[in-house]
């Protein structure tokens, strides 16, 4: 019988998120010592060799996207209290805070007609 309120593979796919968002931000931060890197050596080869300027260029284009797109992933993956949150808040509806609602109320008589019958 496999009737869970929450699956179980749910918290491993929230700790995967956690680690993908963590390999963003740390390609992220990598791109953009990359970038810093490549921007000097850009200007202070662009007078004396072009060839060498041109290349550092393209390096820091490619770079600068590469953090743009990792910052973007990044901020779009939802840390793990959200997704618990957004969890939690798919499973609470009406009908199960109706139910739960009926459960206490004839646990309530249930345990009243035990203490007053004695």
């Amino acid at each position: 019988m496999n009737d869970y309120i929450i699956n179980p593979s749910w918290f491993y796919w929230i700790s995967v998120c956690e680690g993908v968002k963590f390999l963003c931000c740390t390609i992220g931060v990598l791109c953009v010592s990359g970038v810093i890197i490549s921007a000097i050596s850009y200007f202070s080869d662009i007078d004396f060799n072009k060839d060498k300027a041109e290349l550092y260029k393209k390096w820091v284009t490619r770079l600068g996207v590469a953090v743009i797109v990792a910052a973007l992933i990044a901020i779009l993956i939802p840390s793990k209290e959200t997704l618990i949150q957004m969890k939690l808040a798919e499973l609470i509806t009406y009908d199960n805070t109706n139910k739960v609602i009926e459960i206490i109320q004839d646990a309530s008589a249930y345990i009243l007609e035990h203490i007053s019958g004695k």
